[in-house]
């Protein structure tokens, strides 16, 4: 682990989170099942925790990333970026698996359609993430704060990493949060995963199943005021693609939302 430099008066972050690379493509007009449709492809480092932890770094934060990659060009060429914007990078690599991979469609009203392969993000273990938090603590900085990327969460494979992760930080008497980040995959495992709810009671169970369910009425407000009975803060990023709508979840989620600016281009699937 490298030395980072810090924000003045800032606590140290654990970012736990996937690193991956997206393949975006734009394509020129309606797509052609079964055959040729024109598009603009580029590819860039990717993955919610990779990008948080970067915005982080790149405002100063001594900021830690937390995840497994490949034994890959995409793995290292992550890594290269990301300490390059002043991330430290703690991470296991998986000899059998690749780095995360996410194909992102954007079509003509910036909407993104994403298909992800998780690879190493959803191997990632137990022992990837306590032995370093034992490190970690041991650093200069005050109490760290650890956030958790939501897909950590919401796949079955990494779950208990995830889980391992918040319980250890609660227990040093730590800060958390957690981003839940896909609205569908929330949605499934606040209905569906009833084998993990005892344990996920005492984090973030409550908070997907009340989410899901007020978003399901598309009531703003209810959704807001049943989140905010579960979690201490609440951020929420304006979506870029249905900005009324989202101006309207700000209105309404006045009382119980702290608004942070966030970049709003829709080529990155992950952020």
């Amino acid at each position: 682990m490298g030395a980072v430099s810090t924000a003045a008066g800032a606590r140290p972050i654990v970012v736990v989170g996937d690193v991956g690379l997206d393949v975006v493509a734009v394509p020129s007009g309606p797509i052609r099942y079964g055959t040729d449709t024109p598009a603009r492809v580029s590819m860039r480092r990717a993955g919610a925790g990779a990008n948080t932890a970067s915005r982080l770094g790149a405002a100063g934060v001594d900021v830690t990333l937390v995840a497994r990659v490949g034994d890959d060009s995409a793995g290292r060429t992550a890594r290269a970026e990301l300490e390059r914007a002043g991330v430290r990078c703690a991470w296991a690599v998986d000899r059998d698996l690749p780095t995360g991979l996410v194909i992102v469609l954007v079509d003509e009203t910036g909407e993104r359609t994403m298909l992800p392969s998780r690879g190493a993000n959803a191997a990632l273990q137990i022992t990837d993430v306590t032995g370093v938090l034992d490190v970690l603590a041991a650093l200069p900085g005050g109490m760290p704060h650890l956030h958790l990327s939501g897909y950590v969460l919401l796949d079955p494979g990494s779950r208990p990493a995830g889980l391992a992760a918040l319980t250890e930080a609660r227990r040093r008497g730590w800060t958390t949060s957690v981003d839940p980040q896909a609205a569908a995959l929330v949605s499934d495992v606040g209905r569906a995963d009833a084998s993990t709810r005892d344990v996920m009671s005492r984090h973030v169970d409550q908070y997907i199943a009340r989410m899901a369910e007020s978003l399901g009425t598309r009531d703003e407000a209810a959704a807001m005021a049943a989140v905010s009975t579960v979690v201490g803060a609440l951020a929420l990023s304006r979506v870029m693609t249905d900005p009324k709508r989202s101006d309207a979840m700000l209105r309404a989620a006045r009382e119980h939302l702290l608004a942070m600016p966030t970049a709003t281009d829709a080529r990155n699937a992950a952020d």
